[in-house]
């Protein structure tokens, strides 16, 4: 794998050229189109580890209802695949591609030498580990204590950047993708956005949203 790949990769960012040298043979490249299954929820085949270091990925559950339920998108560096590696218990999620995607692949045995060998990997390993326990834990205390509209709210604020007239969201997320990550049904984001917008708080233009005054959303009032 390319050099300026492996300094990508969050739990190596500590390490010099000549250590990522010296573990560049564990991790081998592989690349995924747009819409492939790379994690399988409940697979017992043998444990990778996955870093992504190009595209976009994301875990997902379907419910028995037969919904999709957003997990979390991972970012350029993170990992994916290590719980299973590191309690050695089936698969937890789906993982998929939503861009193609470039990820470094490493056995279940390389990455525990990796993490047990070097302390700078196994700490930067668990900040991982926290920070997605962390982001969990609020998507749950979402869940339990806000309603389906104020839920809505936060996925367009996270969804959003700033701009020079209030937030934007760059790309138009679609209403099944929304209501994915609100935990939600379709047709009550179709309900929120026009809500939203007869209120002058949504603005759509050709490649997105406005959000002029994100002050004023509901999620933003509560204390």
């Amino acid at each position: 794998m390319l050099l300026e790949h492996l300094k990508s990769i969050v739990i190596f960012q500590d390490l010099d050229d000549s250590s990522l040298k010296g573990i560049e043979h564990f991790i081998v490249a592989k690349v995924y189109r747009a819409g492939d299954c790379i994690v399988s929820h409940s697979s017992t085949t043998p444990s990778t580890v996955m870093a992504l270091c190009s595209g976009s990925v994301r875990v997902m559950l379907h419910t028995p209802q037969g919904k999709d339920m957003v997990i979390r998108d991972v970012k350029v560096g993170e990992l994916f695949g290590d719980w299973s590696a590191i309690d050695g218990e089936p698969r937890s999620a789906y993982v998929y591609a939503i861009k193609d995607s470039a990820v470094g692949v490493i056995s279940k045995d390389d990455f525990l030498t990796l993490v047990t060998h070097n302390p700078q990997i196994a700490f930067r390993q668990m900040q991982q580990l926290t920070s997605q326990l962390r982001g969990m834990t609020r998507r749950l205390t979402e869940f339990a204590c806000l309603k389906a509209n104020l839920r809505i709210q936060g996925v367009l604020m996270e969804l959003a950047v700033p701009g020079p007239d209030g937030l934007v969201i760059q790309e138009i997320a679609s209403h099944q993708e929304i209501a994915a990550r609100a935990y939600t049904q379709r047709e009550v984001v179709v309900r929120e956005l026009s809500a939203l917008q007869s209120r002058a708080l949504l603005v759509k233009f050709n490649d997105g949203f406005l959000i002029p005054r994100p002050e004023e959303l509901d999620i933003m009032k509560i204390a």
